[in-house]
């Protein structure tokens, strides 16, 4: 069972503060929050490892769905 999720600046406005190198990259914590929240709803509530291999990059006025 996958669990679902939509980012955006627009319903998370305090990702807009990370920026690098001009752009707004959702941050690592927020992977591991979500994931940790997945994990939950599933009777899982350990993140042993977590690796990110390119930045999730949001733009100003588009949501992104992610799926865990």
């Amino acid at each position: 069972m996958a669990v679902h999720r939509s980012l955006a600046l627009s319903t998370h406005p305090w990702i807009g503060d990370h920026v690098l190198l001009d752009t707004v990259v959702v941050p690592g914590t927020a992977f591991v929050e979500l994931t940790l929240a997945a994990g939950r709803e599933m009777a899982c509530e350990t993140l042993e490892e977590l690796t990110l291999e390119a930045p999730l990059v949001l733009d100003e006025d588009s949501a992104v769905q992610v799926q865990l």
